[in-house]
């Protein structure tokens, strides 16, 4: 008994030294601190970034019992400065024996613990950690390795990579497009409970072994070969974690690098088998060679999906070849550095869906499928040619399929890519509810409402709403356009509705911007509503489809308030708006409802008038919201349409005061909310920290008091029976207080 007792203390202080270690600190060094020898080659270097340091070794030791069915709680950071807290369990993207080989090569998935809107996907190689999270409301940030020591590394937001890569090109082999596009809307989402795995062949050419062999500082050399081989797979191994992570959210798909693949990880040029990367329009002849030496090492019965990675300017895949005996490795994806989220998700993603039976979504003319041809422009998409096909949408693809391609891929997956390993992850499929199809006024800015449920505690519910429409058009998309997409995909929220255009381009006095443009003409408007439910085990979608038809006639606005004025509070005022036809046939709106705005058009909480009759006129007994930056809005109550006045005014009335003294870490999420958000700061005094919810008089509506708190408060906060509208929240801690506005829905 004493010996077991002293086994279980001696277990804690361990476990105690590390969890209480700090394996992340902040670093202020730059670029310019360190020699071009000391840092990793990076094709696409971020504008913006945090520098951390990192004790890898003790993460490694803290990690070393963590299973697929066991978890530990770690620390990563973010692009401000913060770290976060995961719950990780591996997720090994190779097979068991080839990570008994290389028992240093560990993939991991964490859910954050103060967010689990966030799902971290982190590999752990020789080099480096590398890591990807995906949040609910914020944009997806990368954690890399900054020097070649692992110790230097950078955050950094995706939207901060620069695309360097204008000449690539993907030269789809499209002898089934027929077959695969006639055939986007018979199963419609990924939703059946299963994490499908596919056994993956990845084959390195000699060129891009070489790559990262000197990336990592591996002498190339017969005695080295060992390290040689687990310097490239840690490579392979980083790539297909983050590629994962796209395709087990989007479709519930693992690709595991088979036990052997080993033997398919090239060092001679000369005896690889593969032809000269670097001459052009090489990616045609590479293709065969690959499924030759996939199936010479591999074997046919041993792999469902095969691919080469490699060091030439363009891709070429197989169009839903999976599973396809004599095409399964019929994939290839090259350029000029293989690292990186372009290389892993904008091309490297891009060509497997076509391996899936996925096709492009780009309607520009580059190498386009008009059959799915559903996104302005370059597309946004990892499906598009987002940065490489003028117009641009913007310089590298958003990370996640669009509704067509995950329609797509699944069609195939039932049918002839069906030879993946189920695995049941008792994970229920979400809904999705898009609304009712409505008619609309023509140039008239609109909201799409949508509706999404999950049975599973614990999954977060992200959501968007992506155009259908595949006619050929002129791009970027303009008024006159009475067919093809005219609005661009944007990444996954948390709220169900989207504003088109954004909110902030109407209030700003414009009806359009490049990708987000409404129509002048009389056309029908086709969006799907795509539920994702982020579960870390294996992702299940719900998809709904809705037609918004623009019917010629004027313009539905608000014809008040648009010069400079000022209301006094209690006072009665005349709001008025242009009809345009709107409560007549086929729109047939006969009630709106008119909302204010104190803070320039970022939200409009306080409701002056419900339901009333859609006839162009209302008085309202002015509120007292004291501002100069008010702004109207008179929204259809029986629609989605709604339109602003022109400009800010002023209100006399009480001003909340909101003297400010910033918490370092702050972070009030999710805003708006329905009455719960989490509050993250860093305390001055751990006694007491007091959050206190007041209405826009100033009245007390709640209070919530926490005390003897960590140096970290991290704590979500529920106020029970509000009404929607716009709150102040006060949090005060010792001498220092704050004050937040905060929207509840």
């Amino acid at each position: 008994m004493k010996k077991t007792t002293l086994l279980l203390l001696v277990s804690f202080t361990v476990f105690s030294a590390f969890s209480q270690n700090k394996f992340w600190t902040s670093n202020l060094a730059d670029k310019t601190d360190f020699s071009e020898k000391e840092l990793y080659v990076r094709k696409s270097e971020p504008t913006e970034f945090k520098m951390y340091n990192l004790k890898l070794d003790q993460i490694q030791i803290m990690l070393s019992n963590v299973s697929s069915k066991s978890t530990q709680v770690i620390d990563l950071p973010t692009i401000n400065g913060k770290i976060e807290k995961f719950t990780v369990k591996e997720a090994s993207v190779i097979a068991p024996e080839l990570a008994a080989k290389y028992p240093m090569i560990k993939s991991y998935v964490g859910q954050g613990i103060s967010d689990p809107s966030m799902i971290a996907r982190f590999s752990i190689g020789t080099d480096g950690l590398h890591a990807v999270i995906y949040s609910g409301d914020k944009e997806t940030y990368y954690v890399d390795p900054y020097t070649r020591s692992n110790t230097n590394y950078i955050a950094y937001k995706r939207s901060s990579l620069e695309n360097n890569d204008l000449d690539y090109q993907c030269l789809v082999d499209d002898s089934q497009v027929s077959t695969l596009t006639n055939n986007t809307n018979v199963i419609e989402n990924a939703d059946d409970g299963n994490l499908r795995t596919y056994r993956l062949a990845l084959v390195s050419s000699a060129e891009y072994s070489e790559f990262h062999l000197e990336n990592q500082g591996v002498e190339n050399s017969l005695a080295n070969f060992p390290a040689m081989k687990a310097a490239v797979l840690s490579a392979m191994n980083t790539s297909m974690t983050r590629i994962n992570g796209v395709y087990e959210r989007d479709l519930g798909v693992r690709m595991v690098i088979v036990p052997d693949n080993d033997k398919i990880i090239f060092f001679q040029a000369s005896s690889d088998g593969i032809s000269d990367v670097n001459q052009p329009n090489i990616a045609s002849t590479i293709i065969g060679e690959v499924q030759t030496i996939a199936d010479r090492e591999i074997g046919d019965a041993n792999y469902d999906i095969g691919h080469i990675f490699t060091i030439n300017g363009s891709g070429l895949a197989g169009l839903g070849v999976v599973c396809v005996s004599g095409s399964k490795a019929r994939g290839v994806t090259g350029r000029a550095a293989p690292i990186g989220d372009p290389y892993d998700i904008d091309y490297v993603a891009h060509e497997m869906g076509h391996q899936f039976g996925a096709t492009h979504t780009q309607n520009n003319d580059c190498n386009r499928t008009d059959a799915t041809a559903v996104e302005p422009g370059s597309a946004s998409t990892i499906m598009g040619y987002a940065g490489i096909c003028a117009p641009n949408v913007q310089s590298n693809s958003d990370d996640h399929f669009h509704a067509v391609s995950i329609t797509q891929m699944w069609n195939n997956i039932q049918t002839s890519a069906n030879c993946g390993a189920l695995t049941a992850t008792n994970n229920a499929a979400p809904t999705a509810n898009a609304g009712a199809d409505y008619s609309i006024p023509r140039l008239t800015p609109f909201v799409l409402k949508g509706q999404g449920t999950d049975v599973n505690e614990g999954n977060v519910l992200t959501y968007n709403w992506e155009q259908l429409d595949t006619e050929i058009a002129t791009m970027p998309p303009s008024e006159t356009s009475n067919a093809g997409p005219t609005f661009r995909s944007i990444p996954s929220s948390t709220s169900p509705d989207r504003y088109m255009p954004a909110l902030a381009t109407v209030v700003g006095g414009s009806t359009s911007s490049t990708w987000e443009v409404l129509s002048a003409m009389n056309r029908d408007y086709n969006f799907a509503l795509v539920v994702r439910d982020n579960n870390p085990g294996g992702g299940s979608s719900a998809r709904d489809d809705v037609k918004i038809s623009s019917v010629f006639g004027n313009i539905f606005s608000v014809t008040s308030q648009n010069t400079t004025t000022t209301w006094d509070k209690e006072t009665t005022q005349t709001v008025t708006w242009e009809v345009a036809g709107s409560n007549q046939a086929p729109v047939n709106c006969l009630k709106v409802n008119i909302r204010l705005s104190i803070d320039g058009g970022v939200t409009f909480p306080i409701l002056l008038a419900s339901n009333t009759d859609n006839d162009g006129t209302e008085d309202i007994t002015v509120p007292d919201n004291g501002t100069t930056k008010a702004r109207i809005m008179v929204e259809a109550a029986d629609n989605i349409f709604y339109n602003v006045n022109a400009v800010e005014f002023t209100i006399n009335g009480a001003v909340a005061s909101t003297k400010d003294f910033a918490f370092d870490g702050f972070n009030l999420y999710p805003n708006p909310s329905k009455g719960t958000f989490n509050l993250n700061f860093d305390v001055v005094n751990t006694d007491k920290v007091s959050v206190q919810l007041f209405d826009l008089r100033g009245r007390l509506i709640n209070q919530k008091d926490f005390f003897n708190t960590k140096a970290n408060f991290s704590e979500q906060i529920t106020f029970n029976k509000t009404t929607s509208g716009l709150y102040l929240v006060k949090i005060t801690n010792g001498n220092k207080q704050t004050t937040r506005k905060l929207v509840i829905e």
